[in-house]
């Protein structure tokens, strides 16, 4: 790849001039060489390699994308790993678990359509991998009878009729693109154990029965409660999923966003194979080949589930733990440049590659450096066009130096679309691709890099199409990138130690524990800079120190192919041998063979009948016998079991008049034998091959009535036997009943119901019971009907009927009578007019505990004392009016009643102010306005502070402020604060705490809000910034200790929004407008200021308020008393309240006629609304209790509501009449008004007042008006 643009320049010649077009080079697309040869008649380009991978260990069905094969020495027979493939919506890669098998050695393995499945077809697999599919009833049922006979089964995203089998259960919904953490250390020990991305959509599962191997995450930190992978038993095999398709999340990874195709993510003007990953790959889990884990837990679920040991070839060459690869990225550069790298690796004894423009050395030098152990392949131009410039590099290189190049590497890893780049490079000789690189300005981090494996992979796999068609070109990433990490050219700007500690580290991690091909990038450009040479040396001597095999780009590819080209097959497992035939596909192969085998150690290796050594390696905590592959016959002895099976609980059942069923149990998995006969003789025998610990054998063909000897085997896999005492059995007299229909199939239990039973060979006597419970009156019409009663009462269910006749002999029909209550009857409710809050009775018949209630169409707490009586809540919300009342049981029989209940409102009188707060008694609470405590809240004292910024400059008693550069300011006006290469400190500190600021960041370097030291802004620290290296977004920043994170966040740039971070000494959490973007673990940072910081000049970041709380952990709050206006029935108190996690609120109230003396309190109640029992009253008064666990974080009352009816009883004082008295003539008329007072002397309202007169004279309405009649007198 070029480092400086426009200074690298490729030679024009005339070959370089073919056209791209229809017609021209790029025709070979449809499968034609180049040169005019098809794929079919040339494994390589003329002048290169011809080894092929004709020899491959997968056979498939009708796969025309696949490489070419051919028959091996080997006849190959039935495959102990059958791969079943279909068509699956939106994923067209689910086959490439094919590919993974073939990637991680595992051989013997056959892949066939799911529409070929078949019992014949199982026979013999010891595995079955069904990928993502729809599977049929019939093929569900074939799966299940495989396993169930000890077969081993692995499923990718079962679908529902699998999950019972699999002892899961699928929910609604699905997670794409997100994490999962191998749980499970027996079958995921040695793995990593952090989380993991998968990519392609996970459906939720939850277990059932099953182990989980591994847990669904939302995020890198946050857990779910589905499951990721799983094992369970199931008869006498295993069976295993994947709640996402591993097929399709290794392409992704590996391949990068096919949504990202020809997008220049970063932004540089060039679309490269970087920007597939950039936004992809998660940073923090890119040093992890997570796809490579993915595969070698699959293979752990494949030994898991199989019931032989897995043998495999391993990656690398003899018994290396890993690879590097060095290749050297050349432009148009001196011969010395070449010749200086050429002594340099020469003096180590190892070659490197060289990938060429088509200005290079000329062919007699460059092939006099080819016999020293170098290689050299091609580095095309294609800013033109990917096709021609493909085209012309690979015939310029012919041309020049007389041979092919296999692998290549594109001038600055220049891409086109997905898939494209690699299909357009297969159809021009290159089978093995090192544009995949681990570099980028959005791979920086302060002070390091984020190296590793954005590919997820360190392993040589092919690339497939967007079909899912695999193509003929391995993808290989390239790891340690000089233009990345080197001192001096690296865009990370790294000295030297930094930058050898990432390749020390990535080459101790390739061998400890990931196993991977460490691809380099040394430019001969600047090999002979003085930073960098040091680098590219010292990662080179490092790797021969550490026992890594150098090997150069077309060696690699050599021992790739013929790796994938060494064949297992014919694999049995007979007592403790397994026997298979390997036919080596080329040199330094080598075959592992698992040192234990469930608790057995390998006793020897045989090849063709000799002893065979080997070496031990200890593989991710697993340990292998690694011994060269050698063409022939292998054997591989374990030391086998012994112990025979312990024979317990035999039983002889359904005992007919010519069958009979005898079952048993074993400690350990063995087959079925019984022998028996008539008599004392044992001359007949069935039996069953299949491994089980439960066994049944139907025995068919006996005579009635006759007695029968029997005696049970059982011989486990290791041929060890054990046989139960002979016992015996007498068949039936009669032929057992048979219950074919049962009439009528169902009734209330309100009165008793006779059931008419049909079927055949009923006998007088018979019995007839309901699951276990017998019927009584049981009559015998003839051989095919019985009656029998079902008592009133039965209880509510579905039942099994079983008819019993007196010798034994039985029948059941399942599901066979359902027994219902009788429909609920509503006759009335009582009172009939109640206030909102109230509780009312429901009374009819046929009420069944758990029946629902509704008020007019809202269903209302209720419960239900008996069968006639039932109670229930209206809401204290509910709108006066007249509704009508429903009652429903739990089986779905309603009853209403219209107009039933007349629902009169309650009144209400409520705290809402801080006003109203502030009059009340406040201890350790405080009363805010504004944001969330609109016009008034109450929450816990805080020991921090706020600001809103208004004046004209800061508040010198709550920040300290300074510039970073001269030119630099900290401006306050109208509301804001804006820096400019400057910052402002708070001088209060906290060690639990949160800080919210509502800030505008722009899109401009160093931006930054949040925590850190009193001193400066340095670890540690945890801020909302732009950082100087992406300057599109604002991120989520942790650096405390040695915890370092930096969490991008999108479309917060350019406008306001509120910021705030929850700091809780080991915890933080970070939010935006109130929504959680991050949190994490970090250690305990203790006092910490909040802080603003602007680290050069240019657009400002702005802030509009700021706040800082740290609360006391609990307070008080006594209000002033609720007033009514008149007497009383107070209902319920209701607080509008927000307690986050931690913290609570709790209240109670008393009541008072005078507003003087008061009741006695009521209890404490943490519900809102809860109910009030206290006196009626005028007053209400109510006290609070505010508490927090977390310093970060307060409850907020807004407003308490406490709701009331008017008081039409005691205590009633007295009556006034205005005016007291009036002289009238006759006719003459007067308004009297009534004013009714409490004890108090306080007016009550809503009382009803009768007016009459004592000794007439007159009369007067029920208004008060007084009309005086003729007669003159004083009246009352």
């Amino acid at each position: 790849m070029g480092k400086i643009a426009g200074v690298w320049r490729r030679r024009v010649t005339r070959r370089a001039l073919i056209k791209a077009g229809a017609g021209g080079v790029v025709g070979a697309m449809a499968g034609v060489h180049p040169f005019g040869m098809t794929w079919a008649e040339t494994g390589a380009p003329s002048g290169g390699s011809t080894d092929s991978e004709a020899a491959t260990d997968v056979r498939t069905k009708d796969s025309p994308r696949d490489e070419p094969t051919q028959q091996q020495a080997l006849d190959v027979g039935v495959a102990s790993i059958l791969v079943l493939t279909a068509s699956a919506a939106g994923n067209p890669f689910n086959g490439y678990v094919s590919e993974i098998l073939r990637a991680e050695g595992v051989r013997d393995v056959e892949v066939r359509a799911l529409d070929d499945v078949s019992a014949g077809l199982l026979v013999g697999r010891k595995v079955v991998i069904l990928c993502e599919s729809a599977p049929t009833s019939g093929q569900i049922t074939t799966l299940q009878n495989y396993v169930n006979a000890g077969g081993g089964l692995i499923v990718m995203k079962p679908t529902s009729g699998l999950t019972a089998m699999l002892g899961v259960a699928l929910q609604s919904g699905s997670t794409s693109d997100a994490y999962f953490r191998i749980t499970d250390g027996s079958i995921g020990g040695g793995l990593y154990s952090d989380t993991l991305q998968y990519h392609g959509a996970a459906n939720r599962y939850t277990l059932a029965g099953a182990t989980q191997v591994a847990q669904l995450y939302s995020s890198r930190t946050d857990a779910t409660g589905n499951v990721a992978a799983t094992i369970a038993n199931y008869g006498a095999g295993r069976a295993a999923m994947f709640a996402f398709d591993i097929g399709q999340s290794v392409v992704l990874m590996r391949q990068g966003n096919p949504a990202f195709a020809n997008v220049d993510r970063d932004g540089d003007g060039i679309f490269r194979t970087i920007d597939l990953y950039n936004g992809w790959v998660d940073r923090e889990r890119s040093e992890v080949p997570q796809a490579d884990m993915l595969q070698r837990l699959f293979v752990r679920l494949i030994d898991a589930v199989s019931s032989q040991p897995t043998p495999r070839i391993w990656y690398f060459p003899g018994t290396r733990r890993a690879v590097l690869v060095p290749t050297a990225d050349s432009h148009a550069n001196p011969e010395s440049y070449y010749q200086a790298m050429v002594n340099a690796f020469s003096q180590r004894g190892v070659g490197l590659t060289f990938y060429l423009t088509t200005t290079a050395p000329p062919a007699s030098v460059i092939n006099g450096w080819r016999s020293q152990g170098f290689d050299f392949a091609v580095h095309p131009y294609v800013d033109g066009g990917y096709a021609s410039g493909i085209a012309a590099s690979v015939i310029d290189f012919i041309s020049d130096y007389g041979f092919s190049a296999r692998t290549a590497r594109t001038h600055q890893v220049r891409w086109l679309g997905w898939d494209q780049a690699a299909e357009i490079e297969a159809q021009y000789g290159i089978e093995m691709d090192f544009n995949m690189y681990q570099w980028g300005t959005w791979l920086n981090k302060p002070g390091g890099y984020y190296h590793g494996y954005i590919t997820g992979s360190g392993l040589p796999m092919r690339f497939v199409d967007a079909s899912g068609n695999v193509l003929p070109i391995y993808l290989q990433h390239t790891t340690l990138v000089d233009e990345a990490i080197a001192p001096e050219i690296g865009s990370a700007n790294l000295d030297l130690q930094t930058a050898m500690d990432i390749s020390r580290k990535t080459i101790d991690d390739a061998i400890s524990g990931y196993h991977t091909v460490v691809a380099t990038q040394f430019h001969v450009d600047t090999f002979a800079w003085g930073s960098v040479n040091p680098w590219v040396l010292g990662t080179t001597d490092y790797a021969i120190q550490r026992g890594l095999q150098v090997i150069h780009a077309d060696d690699w590819l050599t021992f790739t192919k013929q790796r994938v080209a060494t064949v297992m097959s014919d694999t049995v497992w007979s007592h403790g041998v397994l026997s298979f035939n390997v036919a080596a596909g080329g040199p330094n192969q080598t075959v592992l063979v698992p040192l234990e085998f469930r608790g057995f150690g390998l006793a020897e290796v045989r090849v063709n009948g000799s002893p065979a050594s080997y070496d031990t390696m200890t593989i991710n905590g697993v340990n292998f016998a690694a011994v060269l592959a050698t063409s022939g016959a292998w054997q591989a002895t374990y030391n086998t079991d012994a112990t025979p099976p312990v024979i317990s609980a035999i039983e002889v059942q359904n005992i007919g008049t010519t069958t009979a069923r005898v079952v048993w149990t074993t400690d350990e998995a063995s087959n079925s034998v019984v022998d028996y006969g008539v008599g004392a003789a044992l001359d007949l025998q069935a039996s069953s091959p299949s491994m089980v610990t439960s066994h049944t054998i139907d025995l068919t063909a006996l005579s009635p009535a006759t007695q029968y000897s029997y005696r049970v085997t059982s011989v486990d896999a290791f041929g060890n036997s054990a046989s139960s005492s002979v016992s015996t059995f007498t068949t039936a007299t009669n032929p057992p009943p048979v219950v074919s229909s049962v009439s009528p199939a169902s009734g209330s239990n309100a009165s008793a119901v006779i059931l008419t039973i049909s079927g055949s060979g009923f006998v007088s006597g018979a019995t007839v019971q309901l699951n276990t419970t017998p019927l009584g009156n049981v009559q015998f019409v003839g051989s095919s009907t019985l009656q029998a009663t079902v008592p009133a009462g039965f209880a509510v269910g579905v039942y099994h009927l079983t008819v019993t006749n007196p010798d034994g002999g039985s029948a059941t029909l399942d599901a066979a009578y359902v027994v219902t209550a009788p429909p609920p009857v509503l006759t009335s409710v009582s009172p009939a007019t109640v206030s909102a809050g109230a509780t009312f009775t429901l009374n009819g018949s046929g009420f069944v505990a758990g029946a629902t209630v509704r008020l007019g169409d809202t269903v209302i707490g209720s419960s239900v004392q008996s069968d006639t009586t039932a109670s229930a809540t209206v809401p204290a919300g509910a709108a006066s009016g007249v509704y009508s009342v429903s009652l429903t049981n739990p089986d779905g029989a309603p009853t209403t009643l219209d107009n039933a209940l007349t629902v009169t409102a309650l009144l209400a009188v409520s705290h809402t102010t801080a006003e109203q707060f502030a009059a009340g008694t406040l201890t350790q609470v405080q009363v805010l306005t504004g944001d969330a405590a609109g016009d008034g809240a109450l929450t816990l004292a805080s020991a921090g502070f706020s600001d809103s910024f208004d004046g004209t400059s800061l508040n010198s008693a709550n920040w300290n402020t300074g510039l970073w550069d001269a030119s630099g300011s900290v401006e306050v006006s109208g509301g804001t604060c804006a820096l400019r290469g400057a910052w402002i400190a708070g001088r209060s500190a906290i060690a639990n705490g949160t800080v919210t600021a509502r800030i505008t960041f722009p899109n401009s370097a160093w931006q930054n809000f949040g925590l850190s030291r009193s001193d400066t802004l340095d670890n540690p620290w945890l801020l909302f910034g732009v950082p100087g290296w992406d300057t599109s977004r604002v991120y989520a920043r942790i650096n405390v200790g040695s915890t370092y994170a930096e969490v991008p966040l999108t479309g917060l740039t350019g406008a306001p929004h509120d910021f705030t971070i929850e700091y809780r000494g080991a915890q933080v959490r970070f939010l935006v407008d109130g929504t959680l973007v991050h949190q994490a673990t970090i250690p305990n940072a203790g006092l910490l200021v909040p802080w603003f910081s602007v680290g050069v000049v240019g657009a400002p970041l702005t802030v509009d308020a700021f706040s800082m709380a740290s609360y006391v952990p609990s307070g008080s709050f006594l209000s002033a008393a609720l007033d009514a206006g008149q007497n009383a029935d107070w209902a319920q108190l209701s607080l509008q309240a927000s307690a986050p996690a931690g913290t609570g609120v709790r209240a109670r109230a008393r009541s008072s006629s005078s507003g003087l003396t008061y009741s006695d309190w009521s209890g404490w109640s943490s519900s809102s609304p809860f109910d009030l029992s206290v006196p009626d009253g005028r007053y209400l008064q109510y006290e609070l209790e505010l508490t927090t666990s977390d310093a970060a974080l307060s409850p907020m009352v807004n407003s308490v509501t406490a709701t009331y009816q008017g008081s039409t009883g005691s205590p009633v004082g007295s009556v006034t009449v205005n005016p007291s008295s009036a002289t009238l003539g006759a006719g003459g008329t007067q308004l009297f008004v009534a004013t009714v007072l409490d004890n108090q002397g306080q007016p009550l309202s809503g009382i009803p007042v009768e007016w009459s007169i004592a000794n007439g004279g007159g009369s007067i309405s029920q208004t008060g008006l007084f009309t005086a009649g003729s007669t003159p007198g004083t009246y009352a």
